[in-house]
């Protein structure tokens, strides 16, 4: 392995070599000494940047989320969109971001795939998503303030949101596998369940935050992701 001056491309070099032996050999199989043993250098450099085994995937799922969160925090605090705006583009900017990293993103799901990895990626997903609630929280707060939306509780509304959200992003995954990866892939039924699907949810949030009927939308988010793939 080059040695690398940088400490954070060298951590990076440590995770994506970790993230390639998980995938190759199964998170539980793979040990500390299979790392360095990869990269090359003592347990001691190891440690220099990893408390654990555990502590790699976490960071792993950190430096894969920074910039989407970095990206919701600072649209949370854009002075010059409403608030339905802002939420409209959260869809349009998560999927996109999800569309351009999919192989990344998978490597990093195949990890948990084993049933006594699940505790690990719940803690790992509950970090994201409170992470991820500070900015959504902002953008409901706005949006009650502004009178966009009716009065509701907003820490409520958030967490309710966010776990619609991520129902939305698992059925449309078993969506795409279940007509999209077959031979032949079955387009037609594919497109009516998807469309089907968004209409439903974008109609849904409309009324929890009883705006008008078309306000939210997230069909072009998901559609670009799915159907342009």
């Amino acid at each position: 392995m080059t040695q690398t001056a940088d400490p954070q491309e060298r951590k990076k070099e440590f995770m994506e070599t970790a993230l390639k032996l998980f995938n190759e050999k199964g998170y539980d199989k793979t040990t500390i000494n299979d790392i360095i043993k990869a990269m090359g250098v003592s347990k001691g450099a190891f440690y220099h940047y990893f408390a654990s085994k555990e502590d790699v995937i976490e960071q792993i799922s950190d430096d894969y989320a920074e910039w989407v969160l970095k990206m919701t925090g600072d649209l949370a605090d854009r002075k010059d969109l409403k608030a339905v705006e802002k939420i409209n583009q959260l869809f349009k900017t998560i999927q996109g971001y999800k569309r351009s990293s999919d192989q990344k993103r998978s490597q990093i799901k195949k990890v948990f795939q084993n049933d006594q990895n699940l505790k690990l990626e719940r803690k790992i997903l509950n970090k994201l998503r409170k992470q991820m609630a500070v900015s959504l929280e902002k953008m409901i707060r706005q949006g009650i303030e502004s009178k966009e939306f009716r009065q509701i509780n907003p820490r409520e509304t958030t967490e309710f949101i966010q776990f619609s959200i991520q129902g939305l992003n698992t059925s449309c995954e078993n969506l795409y596998y279940e007509y999209m990866t077959k031979e032949p892939p079955d387009y037609d039924t594919f497109q009516s369940l998807l469309e089907e699907k968004l209409q439903f949810y974008e109609e849904i949030l409309a009324q929890i935050l009883q705006v008008p009927p078309g306000t939210i939308q997230i069909k072009e988010a998901y559609w670009k992701r799915y159907m342009e793939h």
